[in-house]
Parts: C-alpha cells; structure tokens; sequence
C-alpha cells in the first residue's frame, strides 16, 4: 500500500491531517536537515497506522515535501 504525504517541517506542534483517503498532510517539529524531518514523518505515520515506523519507507521524494510512503512487510 502506498501514500501521498505532504510534510511542513519546521511545525509548532507534530499534527496528522488526513486530506482524503492515502493523503495525508504531516506537520513536524523537526528541521529539514539531516533527513530529520523524514524520519520524525515515518513514526508519526506509522503511529497514525498502528505499524512499527521499520515498516514503512519513503519510495519517492525523499528530499521533498510531497512523498510517496510505501508499507513494506
């Protein structure tokens, strides 16, 4: 399965949004340096889910804010 995640870096508080069905806009607090901000995305995402955050990995976009995240098993 996979999803449209949009990520705001920089965010006052972590917040998942669903847009619509496999959207989703993820505010973070962390920066986007260091792939910081990717990583804080996954484990919100994978809380949202209820999977473990090692399920889940960014398949395109990694450097940009709209991804395409990917379950994995």
């Amino acid at each position: 399965m996979r999803y449209i995640v949009i990520v705001k870096p920089n965010a006052k508080e972590n917040v998942v949004e669903v847009l619509e069905p496999g959207m989703f806009r993820i505010s973070v607090t962390a920066p986007a340096t260091e792939d910081k901000a990717n990583l804080a995305m996954l484990k919100l995402l994978a809380k949202h889910l209820a999977l473990a955050p090692s399920n889940l990995r960014i398949k395109y976009g990694a450097k940009t804010r709209r991804k395409i995240v990917e379950v994995t098993e």
